[in-house]
């Protein structure tokens, strides 16, 4: 049987897609969700869990460095709170959300506040972790779901330093009352058996 050049050439074109995704592939590191308490696979969680990496982070900072705009523009299920000094705060899916930092709980659900992910700069937070849905697996207050703020870690050698500034401008009425800044300044690193990380940041919202 002979095959006409025709029949090669689409042949060819049809295993090229093929040999492109096998060079493409490749292994992503594993993630575990700390704020279940088990330290259970992202994957192989009942609950839908969606991990916020520092990248993202660190790109929503420059845009804004309010928790709660940067919350709601990395999670879509999350409603920030409206800034008012009353009882309407912070709701993931439409219910009260419960805020952890390093696993340990935040909010209060016999006083919530709706401000608990205002407790920490978001530049000292490596990965938020978020469970959908309500659960009991940390207390009560988890009507909504929750979100695990996990801080970064000392970086390898005896010294690192960071130092942040930022300045936001309004696009229309230019003045010193609608001026936002904002720095953060960070100090990291580890010697022996020590290892320690401190950082502070300060913020003037116009």
């Amino acid at each position: 049987m002979r095959l006409s050049p025709l029949f090669i050439a689409l042949s060819a074109l049809l295993a090229a897609p093929a040999i492109a995704q096998q060079t493409d592939a490749r292994t992503l590191d594993t993630v575990t969700v700390s704020a279940s308490r088990t330290g259970q696979l992202a994957d192989t969680a009942p609950q839908t869990v969606v991990i916020i990496d520092r990248q993202a982070i660190e790109q929503q900072l420059r845009i804004s460095g309010n928790s709660s705009d940067l919350l709601s523009s990395l999670l879509p299920s999350y409603t920030p709170s409206r800034g008012k000094m009353n009882g309407s705060g912070e709701t993931l899916r439409g219910r009260t959300p419960l805020i952890l930092v390093d696993g340990i709980p935040q909010s209060n659900p016999l006083r919530p506040t709706g401000r608990e992910a205002h407790t920490i700069d978001y530049a000292m937070v490596e990965r938020i972790e978020v469970i959908q849905g309500a659960n009991a697996m940390n207390g009560l207050g988890a009507t909504g779901g929750t979100i695990n703020l996990i801080t970064r870690r000392p970086e390898p050698g005896e010294i690192n330093q960071h130092l942040g500034v930022q300045t936001t401008v309004p696009t229309s009425g230019l003045d010193g009352d609608t001026t936002s800044y904002r720095t953060d300044y960070r100090i990291s690193g580890s010697k022996g058996r020590w290892d320690y990380l401190l950082g502070a940041g300060y913020e003037d919202q116009g």
